[in-house]
């Protein structure tokens, strides 16, 4: 760029003595005796020496006006307590009604879960499978294994599918 002299030729001039006299005529505008230096907004005398006295009498303290309750005041706190004893019946209710325990499963369906799913990639459902199997873990000859290398090799080694067909 330097050596084309690209550089020079922007397009944008500034004229020559710009900024000197750019100083000059500013100084000039502020200086100017046109201006008037006194403040135009007057205070009257004495404005500020009574000003709070005089904004308190102008304030009038209206007496609050108490409403009468039709009922007494211990009914509201007692509504609260009921609605929340009427809650908490109605949510255990319900929960509770909807328990599912591995008895209510048929056979049949519990098949049918295992050979639709790929047991083999989902932990929770190998869980499910040897839900009955406590007996045989808690012999301690086998507590020295490991979960994690159990799954990893029920996974890799037996075909879920052709033990159920067997």
């Amino acid at each position: 760029m330097k050596k084309n002299n690209k550089h020079e030729d922007l397009g944008f001039k500034v004229p020559d003595g710009y900024f000197e006299s750019n100083l000059a005529r500013l100084s000039s505008i502020t200086n100017d005796s046109n201006t008037s230096r006194d403040n135009p907004f007057t205070v009257p005398d004495g404005y500020f020496e009574n000003l709070e006295q005089r904004l308190l009498d102008q304030t009038i303290d209206k007496p609050v006006v108490q409403m009468d309750s039709d009922k007494p005041a211990w009914i509201t706190p007692l509504l609260a307590i009921a609605a929340i004893i009427v809650f908490a019946i109605a949510v255990n209710g319900f929960w509770n009604s909807n328990s599912f325990t591995m008895d209510d499963l048929d056979n049949e369906d519990l098949i049918l879960y295992l050979a639709e799913t790929d047991i083999t990639q989902d932990e929770e459902a190998l869980e499910i499978l040897y839900l009955g199997a406590d007996d045989f873990l808690e012999d301690e000859s086998y507590n020295d294994i490991n979960q994690d290398v159990l799954v990893d090799y029920l996974a890799d080694e037996v075909d879920l599918n052709q033990m159920m067909e067997e």
